[in-house]
């Protein structure tokens, strides 16, 4: 955030400019740029564990002295909400909906009753409108006062030191025809209903410092709390988070604070408005939906060429348009259920989940790990409590949503948004739950987006097939399939320079599915090595320190311990299931070990008298292992038993010059592949060391890393740009381009280890 020209910020960060419910489409407000610079005392971090059972809130009624000599008249009255009102949108209606419930009944529910909204209205102040608001110039030299036009975050604002009445044109102008829209540049898109007459209404911000000046003026107000008792004089430092209202469209969150600021002129939209923003406050994004692919060719998801296609897309979501319940990411991410209602599948099977709005043994939300950290978060919804007025496809099928990790949170502080864990000792935000679209054929509309019962949705790319068995319209239930393809490719993602790592499934078809982080690694490692088996091997080449670990049958890192293996081997190649093979540049020694599937290391047999150039060596599945030499072509080939020994030496015809890597895929299937120019080769390596030279390829882009696989996937990859790219070998020794993976970053060694 930055302390400059403190103004309330409209952004999706830090607060927001909310659509009416009420109207035909989304307010549309400046973009006010720069976030406020707070007091101390408003500086906060609300990141509950666990929610309270009691938050307390105070609503603070604010309006502006519209009448002065400048005026002409005094403008209409604008249509202030009567406190009554507040208090039963805030703390006391008892009912469902946003005409007859309460912010603090929604959250009951929504927290399966559990945290309760108590606190106070605090009555209409009325202040001096003179250096507090702002308003677009409209492209004028020079303001109403003589000033220069400031910027603000793009748009040119003048300070509005009175408010112009209705002849003047500039803030409330009317009557107008109620069933006309607005000019362009009104943040309403409907007419705006003070008392008596339709007006419609320019653009304006509130400038922060008016913050100080209604808490000064509050101080001296009284107001109705939850119980209906009388309390005055308002003090901040007595509630978790405090709304200031008024009647214009001005609402927005301060970062890390307790201040919100909303609209009190319609009741139902008042508690829309409310509840909104009290889900930023307990960290929740906007929830939005997702595009992915050409207009012609739309598919639910794709792990890039997808766009968000509105910030308020899920109107099945309070973080949208509708005041219907949070979804099941909104509400694990704000700590309004816990994750018992929560199931991670990492298996094919049939899974029950349990409607979304009431407790259950059932789990209610459902997740599938995909790409880069994201996940699908499954649930289904049934016309209950705050649901009631939701129909269609959300009740009668199982929606899903791309998210983060539910416990993962940004921090924002200074001109920096990063990633961080639960707690980071700043303004923490979640991601935003987006939609998918799962009847991409219906473009444009997202009513439809769940999965109906007996409609499936299949990822080819993460060898997953997601279909609904059943609906109950009863209890709300639902019953999902889930199918995951064989994956026994396990990509290893290590990161030097932050001694961590990430793991990957990789299936046959070429894409990669996220499993998990791994920390606590050295920075020093020189290779990451699998063993084809699931089993690893780190290694420095300066110090000769060895480790090995393995990755279970789902996904996840296990340790295992040190090795010794000496100091200074430049290659090492995994032929066969855990067999390795390693050799000294140069010096031309060489050493061979195995390495079960959990890790367990054996030192085999050692040589020497080898040629001391050999640029690439490497193993195949069924033991096979090519030398090649890129400065002429020479190729020898051998096999690697089970007990370390080398046999069935062969001499094939050379290969080409130059080629940068030399790659197993499939059994038996070899790769030669030339950065500098993006060619690649194939061939086969038989059981008996005979090489056969298959099919050429002149397509493809420079890579550093080529990664191959038992089951025919490749995985390229730039360490320089972190471009990546998914491709397979098929059983004709045929490269087959797959398609890019974004969100990879620079810098990483990449490693296959195999399956388990």
């Amino acid at each position: 955030m930055t302390a400059l020209a403190a103004t309330l910020a409209l952004g999706a960060l830090a607060g927001c400019l909310e659509p009416d419910p009420d109207a035909t489409g989304d307010d549309v407000g400046p973009d006010a740029g720069a976030e406020p610079a707070l007091s101390t005392d408003e500086l906060a971090i609300y990141d509950y564990a666990t929610l309270p059972s009691n938050l307390r809130v105070a609503v603070v009624l604010y309006d502006f002295d519209d009448t002065g000599p400048n005026q002409g008249g005094a403008a209409p009255a604008v249509n202030r909400l009567p406190v009554a009102d507040v208090v039963s949108a805030m703390f006391t209606g008892a009912g469902h909906d946003l005409a007859t419930g309460s912010v603090s009944q929604y959250y009951y529910e929504a927290t399966d009753n559990w945290m309760r909204v108590s606190g106070t209205v605090y009555d209409w102040t009325t202040l001096p409108r003179h250096q507090r608001v702002w308003r677009r110039s409209l492209g004028a030299a020079t303001c109403m006062g003589g000033e220069a036009p400031r910027s603000l975050g793009g748009s040119y604002m003048c300070l509005d030191p009175v408010q112009p009445s209705n002849g003047l044109n500039t803030h409330l102008m009317g009557p107008v025809d109620p069933t006309r829209l607005c000019r362009a540049g009104s943040p309403s898109v409907l007419p705006f209903r003070p008392a008596g007459n339709d007006w419609c209404y320019d653009l304006d911000v509130v400038d922060a410092d008016l913050v100080p000046t209604i808490k000064a003026a509050a101080r001296s107000t009284c107001g109705t709390t939850d119980t209906g008792a009388r309390r005055c004089g308002f003090d901040e430092r007595d509630y978790d988070a405090v709304i200031y209202a008024s009647p214009y469209d001005v609402q927005g969150t301060y970062p890390g604070g307790k201040t919100l600021f909303a609209e009190a002129r319609v009741r139902s939209y008042a508690m829309y408005v409310f509840a909104h923003e009290l889900g930023h406050f307990l960290g929740l994004s906007h929830a939005q939906t997702l595009v992915c692919g050409p207009a012609n060719a739309r598919v639910p998801y794709a792990a890039s060429g997808c766009a968000v296609a509105a910030e308020y897309g899920d109107g099945s979501s309070l973080m949208s348009t509708s005041g219907y319940q949070l979804s099941g990411y909104e509400k694990l991410a704000s700590g309004a259920i816990s994750t018992a209602s929560l199931r991670t599948i990492t298996t094919s099977g049939q899974y029950a989940i349990a409607k979304l709005e009431q407790d259950s043994p059932t789990p209610r939300v459902l997740r599938i790990a995909v790409d880069n950290g994201k996940y699908f978060y499954l649930d289904t919804r049934h016309p209950t409590l705050f649901d009631g007025g939701l129909t269609g496809p959300f009740t009668q099928g199982v929606a899903v949503r791309l998210a983060p990790d539910h416990a993962q949170r940004w921090t924002h502080a200074g001109a920096s948004t990063t990633w961080c864990g639960a707690s980071c000792g700043a303004y923490l935000r979640v991601g935003s739950a987006q939609l998918l679209d799962m009847t991409p054929r219906t473009p444009g509309s997202f009513s439809d987006a769940p999965l109906l019962p007996g409609a499936s949705y299949t990822d080819p790319a993460r060898g997953l097939t997601l279909q609904v068995a059943s609906k109950d319209p009863v209890t709300g239930g639902a019953v999902v399939d889930v199918t995951f393809r064989p994956a026994d490719k396990k990509l290893f993602f290590y990161q030097p320079w932050a001694g961590t790592a990430m793991t990957y499934w990789q299936y046959a078809a070429g894409g990669i599915q996220y499993v998990g982080n791994v920390a606590g690694a050295r920075r020093t490692w020189t290779h990451v090595v699998g063993a084809n088996n699931g089993a690893l091997l780190w290694y420095d080449a300066a110090s000769g320190a060895a480790y090995t670990a393995y990755i279970d049958d789902g996904g996840q890192y296990r340790s295992r311990g040190s090795v010794a293996v000496g100091a200074g081997w430049t290659h090492i190649a995994s032929a066969g299931r855990g067999n390795l093979l390693f050799y000294r540049a140069g010096v031309g020694s060489y050493m061979t070990a195995t390495i079960d599937a959990d890790g367990r290391f054996t030192q085999r047999s050692t040589g020497a008298g080898f040629d001391t150039s050999w640029t690439q060596i490497t193993g195949t599945l069924h033991g096979g292992v090519v030398f090649y030499k890129a400065s002429n072509g020479q190729l020898v080939t051998a096999k690697l038993d089970g007990m370390g020994r080398l046999t069935a030496w062969r001499t094939p015809a050379a290969a080409a010059a130059g080629y940068s890597h030399v790659v197993a895929a499939r059994e038996n299937g070899l790769m030669f592949y030339r950065a500098s120019t993006g060619a690649a080769r194939t061939a086969a390596l038989d059981d008996h060391g005979d090489l056969a030279w298959k099919t050429t390829s002149a397509a493809w882009a420079a890579y550093t890393q080529v990664i191959g696989g038992p089951n025919g996937a490749l995985f390229l990859y730039n360490a320089t740009t972190g471009a990546a790219y998914t491709a397979t070998m098929d059983a004709g020794y045929a490269l087959r381009p797959v398609g890019t993976v974004g969100g990879i970053s620079p810098g990483q060694i990449v490693a296959s280890a195999g399956g388990k």
